[in-house]
This record gives C-alpha cells, structure tokens and sequence, in this order.
C-alpha cells in the first residue's frame, strides 16, 4: 500500500489539552465522476477533491466554535455531510455537498437536539441518523428522520438503551442497530420502532467493546477492542442472531511494527467486501485484512501513518480512521498528527500472496530482502518514501534482492513486491526505519 496524496498543515491549531493531536475523524463522499474526502482538524472541518490524489485540492474549509479532539463525520446519499462533535458544544452540523467540487455549503448548525454527540450513524437506507453519547441522553439514542428534509432533521426518538446503557459507537443497518457498548459488550437491536427498540442478541465480549461494521452480506460482524491495549480483532458468524446465539469466529491479531509487542490497539474496523476488511489501528496504521476463510483472516496489505514510535507502542497516537467505500478502492486515512492520507491499495487475488522478510532492521548499509516461500518466476520490488514517492523499482528472481541503503537519507521507507505478471500479489508495505527496510 502507498500513499498518492498527503496533507498536513502545521499552522492548524492544535486540541488544546492534548497538543499532539490536530486531526480526529475522517469520512469520504463521491458522485459525478469525482471523490471527495473529509476531515475534522482540531477547529475546523476541511473537504478535499482527491478524484485524482497526486493533484488532490482542498475545496472548503469550516471553522469550528472551539479546539477540541473530537469531529466526527457521516454521509447520506453522497449529498449531505453530518457533523457532530465531542468535548465542544456545537451541536449538529449539516454540509450541502451535492454541488462539490464547484461549492461546499454549511447548510445548518443546530443545538436542538443535544450540544454534545460522542459518535453519529446515517442508515441510508431507512432515513435515519442515529447519535450516542449525547449531553441530553448520554446512556442512550438519538434518533432523528433526515429522509423528509436532510437539511431540517426531525426527532424519532431519543430513549436510554435498557440495560447496556451508554454506547460508544453503533452500526445500523435496515433498521438493526449493532451497539458497542463499551466494557458491556456488543447488543443488537431491532429499531423498527424508534421508541421502542427490542433485544435481539447480545455478547460480552473480552474487553471495551469500541466498535462495530457487518459485512455487506450480513453474514459476519466484525469488532474492535480498544481496551486494555493488544486485544485481538474480532469476527462474529450473526447467523444465530434472531436466536441470540452469536459465534465469535476469529480472532487475530497481526502488530506489524514489532510482532512481539501486545500493545497494539484495533480502532476503528470496516468491510470493504464480504471478504476484506480494513482497520485503522492507531500507531499501527492501517490494516487489510482477507477473509475468504473467516477462522483465519490473512493480512493482505498494511500502511504506517505514524513511523516515528520505532515499533514500540506508547499510546493512542496515529491513525484515527479509514474511510474505504471510494469507487476507485483509493482509501482515505486520518491520522491524529499527520493529518489526511489518500492510499493506494491494489486488491490481492485469493492464494496470490507473496510474504518477504527484510533484514537488517533498522539498517545502515546493506538490505536483503527474501521471499519466505517458494515462488518461480520474478518478482518486482519498489521502494516507496513515507509520502508514497517511487524511488527504485527493479525486478529479481523472485528468491533474494540485495541493495546499499547508504546512499539514501536516513527516514522511514516502504517496500511493495509483485510478482513479475500483472496480478498484484500481497500489497506488502514494509517499513524502513533508518536507513534501512524493516519488516514487520
């Protein structure tokens, strides 16, 4: 994985409390032939055009009512934007972005229905936003109908959730809402009627259940576990739902800055399709994840937002989100220092994958680079810098690759191998720290 595109503008304020933090959330939106990408820094929310990343422009900018750590951002029908925000009281912020990229509109800011919201959640669908951990139900949803007017939202609900109480996130589907509910796991709801939502499936799970996506199939859930750090990345069969019988399938976990380390923290998790899933992991970037067989998700490809931790994991710094439903398959990164990344991410064919080690890490001198299991045929190797530059490609014999990194600067670097034919193979990011190639 690489990234085509970088932002990350030093003059922008920072969260105030924590000054290490300029930039939270980010979300996408498409239509007309072009992409568009969304992300909240510290006092405003900014919208970029990155149809084609290298010439990627910012087309809007939106100033805030105060600093604060936490924007938050969700589409409806590729025309609206909704904003909320935690830590602030601002309200809900709608964009009118259907005349993008000509013109990005702040349509409404409203305090109506609550000042603070933790997290929000369109359901296309159904024409309903759902908003937790607000100031005026912190236990509890918010529901609100935008299908009638989605520039003048109108109230459905806004009730406590019984028993699993405050919910950290939730993913809603056709009416089903799949609540993370922190240290009391994850609970499925049928919100058929908003006023009165039914039970149909709960799990408690290992740790603080942070969130959720289901599978465009509805066949599987997965899960991230914020805390205690180094929980594994969940897999739920929801074909016991109706029966309150959900099946933890998997679990994995894959640190790849330094595998021996178990405090690597899964944040925010999503399918790309029934068989990928894609996760923003904190100081371990961005994580692709196959899962043609559910009980043994492979690592498909992988990108560092944040190098300069070394591989060892200090906290909740890096990346926040990852937006992956572009129709290009381009991903879209927010990380909490470095700001906006457009990633390039070749989908791998199923048994194409080619897994390399990388020695010495860090490096000075010489790098050798081995594949770790038999393959015939050449291989191409590039060498990527952090902002996703081509600095060396060169074909070998798909065994060993050896090459003098004294003459480049000392930084952190990428290599990506595939085989020699046109299929890409695994889309193997490996960091570089020094002057070296590290592998993971």
């Amino acid at each position: 994985m690489q990234a085509a595109f970088h932002w990350d503008e030093e003059s922008l304020p920072d969260a105030g409390a924590d000054s290490s933090r300029s930039y939270s959330d980010c979300w996408g939106f498409f239509g007309g032939g072009r992409e568009y990408a969304v992300i909240g820094s510290a006092k405003m929310t900014h919208f970029f055009d990155v149809t084609v990343p290298q010439a990627s422009v910012e087309i809007g900018r939106f100033e805030g009512e105060a600093p604060t750590s936490w924007r938050e951002y969700k589409s409806y029908n590729n025309k609206r934007i909704y904003g909320v925000t935690d830590f602030t009281e601002e309200g809900l912020y709608i964009w009118d972005v259907s005349g993008a990229p000509s013109e990005v509109k702040l349509v409404k800011q409203t305090k109506q229905f609550f000042k603070k919201c933790h997290m929000l959640f369109v359901d296309e669908k159904a024409g309903r936003l759902y908003c937790t951990g607000t100031d005026v139900q912190h236990d509890g949803v918010v529901v609100l109908d935008i299908a009638t007017d989605p520039d003048n939202p109108i109230l459905l609900a806004q009730i406590p959730f019984p028993l699993a109480g405050y919910a950290h996130d939730i993913h809603v589907r056709d009416n089903i809402v799949f609540g993370s509910h922190g240290y009391n796991g994850l609970y499925v709801w049928d919100f058929v009627i908003p006023t009165s939502p039914v039970l149909m499936a709960n799990y408690d799970t290992n740790g603080y259940n942070h969130s959720s996506w289901l599978s465009p199939n509805g066949r599987y859930l997965v899960s991230a576990e914020e805390i205690p750090k180094g929980l594994p990345l969940l897999l739920f069969d929801m074909n016991g739902v109706f029966d309150n019988d959900l099946e933890i399938v998997s679990q994995t976990r894959a640190p790849l800055e330094n595998p021996s380390d178990s405090m690597m923290i899964y944040h925010n998790p999503y399918f790309l399709s029934d068989q990928e899933v894609v996760v923003s992991c904190y100081e371990d970037g961005v994580h692709v994840y196959n899962i043609a067989d559910p009980t043994a998700p492979k690592l498909a490809a992988y990108f560092d937002t944040y190098p300069e931790n070394n591989g060892v994991y200090t906290g909740y710094k890096g990346c926040w989100g990852v937006y992956p439903f572009l129709p290009s398959g381009r991903l879209i990164a927010s990380d909490m220092q470095h700001g906006l990344f457009v990633l390039d991410c070749p989908t791998p064919k199923e048994g194409e994958e080619v897994t390399f080690s990388v020695s010495p890490n860090p490096a000075a001198d010489l790098v050798k680079v081995e594949v770790c299991e038999h393959h015939d045929g050449p291989c191409v190797l590039t060498l990527y810098d952090l902002l996703g530059h081509t600095l060396l490609t060169q074909s070998f014999d798909g065994h060993f690759w050896q090459f003098d990194v004294s003459i480049l600067p000392a930084a952190t670097y990428f290599i990506n191998i595939r085989s020699g034919d046109s299929s890409p193979r695994r889309c193997a990011g490996r960091r570089c720290n020094s002057r070296g190639c590290g592998g993971h």
